[in-house]
């Protein structure tokens, strides 16, 4: 998975690679309403600033973590569950939606 500034950096795109469409950070603010005053806010000195926002891996990986445990189709519809769903297929599982329904 890569965000958009990986592409339009000019980067050479790996294979297997999802590109999202926004920055991470963009497509982690829409699984919860609160996650954009957090991701800004935590790790910019309080400044918001689209373009200078990120986000601890930590943070994302537990926003992530809690959305898949109570609200997996929201997740599922968005780039992140593409990437889900390209990952479980390179480790060769035939039908991705199986794994999402037996979460």
């Amino acid at each position: 998975m890569a965000d958009n500034d990986y592409i339009s950096e000019n980067r050479k795109k790996p294979p297997n690679t999802t590109v999202l469409s926004h920055r991470l950070e963009d497509e982690l603010a829409q699984l919860d309403s609160e996650s954009d005053i957090n991701i800004s806010a935590a790790h910019t000195g309080g400044i918001k600033s689209n373009k200078s926002k990120s986000i601890h891996p930590t943070r994302a990986y537990e926003l992530v973590f809690n959305k898949m445990n109570t609200d997996r189709e929201k997740v599922k519809n968005t780039m992140l569950g593409t990437v889900f769903n390209n990952a479980l297929t390179e480790a060769g599982i035939p039908n991705p939606e199986e794994i999402w329904k037996s979460l």
